[in-house]
């Protein structure tokens, strides 16, 4: 029986372009990351090469909605990764209201594991 684990990535902070306003498409904002990935221990999850991934993602691209970013950075970690069961992932935006924080998040079950 394989072990599972969970590897997480809480409180990342990225400065980028994301949003469809104007002074979003000009200016780069914070965004925070949280990400949680359960995993086969077949192959370790590197989380510095996550780490690496996903800030590479945010600096080489544009996104105008959170749920396009999201969906980019989950299809980028499953084709970088093996052995994955499920990803859970929230981008927050943090500088858009001033009485909370807007958020989305998606789940991802991975159910064609070896």
């Amino acid at each position: 029986m394989d072990n599972i684990f969970k590897i997480s990535l809480k409180d990342f902070k990225i400065c980028t372009i994301i949003g469809i306003l104007e002074f979003e498409r000009e200016n780069k904002q914070d965004i925070i990351i949280d990400l949680e990935i359960l995993y086969r221990n077949i192959e370790i999850v590197d989380y510095s090469l996550l780490h690496s991934l996903i800030i590479d993602i945010f600096n080489k691209n544009q996104f105008y909605y959170l749920e396009n970013a999201l969906d980019f950075v989950l299809d980028s970690i499953k084709s970088n990764f093996k052995y994955l069961i499920s990803i859970d992932m929230t981008i927050k935006k943090l500088n858009i209201f001033d009485d909370c924080i807007a958020s989305v998040s998606k789940k991802i079950n991975l159910e064609n594991l070896p």
